[in-house]
């Protein structure tokens, strides 16, 4: 592949600045009537060279859709209309099932201290407080909070 290719060029910059998927990569340079033997070749060369590497830009997307608090359904949504391979998305799921699972396991076992967490705000803050020093985030707490039956609190 010729490096001063000026579509090389563009696809480059797309792979380094922006840390596009490679699907992404390919429909921009297809809107640049770029014919497919040499976006095959151009991909080739991005992937020889280490430059497109589809696990960290789904990692970097995964962290920005969650700074914008979306919720897992559209997380997903997204992810899959980025064009980004199953696997990763069902892995990040399925570690996600993983620290859910982890989170009301822990609830469980603090409700046992502060059976009264959701009559009083100073009782929720301690469970809330409990369940953060385990490292789980605000949000799958409070996912897990909302799960729980008020009836298993009352034992």
């Amino acid at each position: 592949m010729d490096k001063d290719n000026k579509h090389y060029k563009y696809a480059k910059s797309l792979a380094i600045r922006w840390k596009n998927s490679k699907k992404k990569i390919i429909e921009k340079l297809k809107s640049k009537e770029v014919t497919n033997d040499e976006i095959d070749k151009i991909i080739d060369s991005l992937e020889k060279d280490n430059l497109i590497d589809e696990k960290e830009s789904f990692d970097k997307e995964v962290f920005i859709l969650e700074q914008k608090h979306y919720g897992y359904q559209r997380i997903k949504e997204t992810l899959i209309l980025k064009g980004y391979e199953r696997q990763y998305i069902d892995q990040y799921f399925y570690v996600r099932e993983i620290d859910k699972d982890n989170c009301s396991y822990y609830l469980k076992k603090v409700i046992k201290k502060y059976p009264n967490y959701k009559y009083f705000d100073g009782e929720r803050k301690k469970l809330f407080s409990y369940l953060k020093r385990y490292g789980f985030n605000d949000k799958m707490i409070e996912e897990v909070l909302k799960e729980v039956n008020i009836d298993e609190n009352a034992t």
